[in-house]
């Protein structure tokens, strides 16, 4: 997930903490950390909650035609967001090209995760994108343990294979299963895998600073992407669709592109004021709201029995999960 790559990518490069939150509060140091942990949380639980929701129903509600104008978006505002902050002294961006050779595969690898997963929420319903993208979380494991030879305890094992039959009892029950959009989240599902792995293959060579990786990936990625969408002609779908004259559409877009740089942020700054972990619960807590929220967003959920169950086991299943992960099993 973003937050296992970007946790890995922390230095003190950066002259302010947490730009835009108070530097100081009333009362005891512990009081103003406390604080800090709870907003910082709040934040990061809002973003990713946020982010998903408003992407599904810009791709299916407002059916905008592709997916590719609006990871462009999100891109574009992050480099947008990180040049402005630099330009006013908030932070030092490390831009070098050896700093570019040394990331590599990662911004090839952020871009096909980015462009899989817009894709499966414009294709899947969101309770059956929910539980299918608990996969990654064992891709991930099979990962670890072949390339850095790292193995998780048998609670959380359990917990994951528990997640894993929960969504294909659910997918089971899937009255509208689509073997194209099943493909396209199981290759969201390896490139999400493929990124925590290569991240932490690299962690221990070079830091380039709380927001190096995101400018760089944006930077490097949006070029090729414009070129993917002249020669698919995605600007020239976009630039037809009718919804640009709708304000409440513009909101919504102009919402998600820079909720994908609030989500970075957000990630990282529960990261650094709580912990990993703290980040990791509160992403897997936002799931279970999703899953059933999901629901009522975008109008394509189907219900059936089975497939309700699925989801049910999956969503449990990731609490139990968290709670693994939490006391350290």
């Amino acid at each position: 997930t973003t937050a296992g790559v970007m946790e890995r990518y922390q230095s003190p490069k950066v002259k302010h903490s947490f730009p835009g939150l108070p530097t100081s509060t009333r009362g005891p140091e512990g009081l103003r950390v406390s604080f800090l942990g709870v907003w910082s949380a709040l934040l990061f639980a809002f973003s990713s909650f946020s982010l998903v929701a408003v992407n599904k129903i810009i791709l299916t509600s407002f059916s905008f035609p592709s997916p590719l104008p609006l990871a462009l978006g999100q891109m574009i505002s992050s480099v947008l967001v990180l040049t402005g902050a630099q330009l006013i002294g908030l932070l030092s961006l490390p831009v070098s090209l050896e700093n570019i050779i040394h990331i590599q595969p990662l911004p090839f690898l952020f871009l096909l995760n980015a462009l899989s997963g817009l894709s499966s929420t414009q294709l899947l319903p969101l309770p059956m994108f929910t539980v299918l993208r608990r996969f990654s979380i064992l891709f991930t494991l099979v990962g670890e343990f072949f390339l850095l030879r790292q193995s998780s305890s048998r609670w959380v094992l359990l917990s994951v294979l528990l997640m894993i039959l929960g969504a294909l009892v659910a997918a089971s029950g899937d009255l509208t299963f689509d073997l194209y959009a099943y493909s396209v989240i199981s290759l969201n599902n390896l490139f999400t895998a493929a990124m925590n792995v290569v991240s932490k293959v690299k962690s221990g060579k070079k830091k380039l600073g709380e927001y190096g990786l995101v400018y760089l990936n944006a930077i490097l990625m949006s070029p090729i992407l414009c070129l993917l969408m002249l020669y698919r002609g995605e600007f020239t779908l976009a630039y037809n669709y009718p919804g640009w004259h709708n304000p409440t559409f513009l909101v919504y877009f102009l919402s998600s592109c820079l909720m994908g740089f609030l989500l970075n942020y957000s990630t990282m700054l529960c990261t650094r004021v709580n912990s990993a972990l703290t980040t990791t619960i509160i992403g897997t807590m936002k799931n279970v709201f999703l899953a059933y929220i999901g629901v009522l967003l975008g109008g394509d959920y189907v219900y059936s029995g089975v497939n309700f169950i699925g989801i049910t086991l999956s969503v449990l299943a990731g609490v139990l999960y968290s709670g693994f992960k939490l006391a350290n099993w």
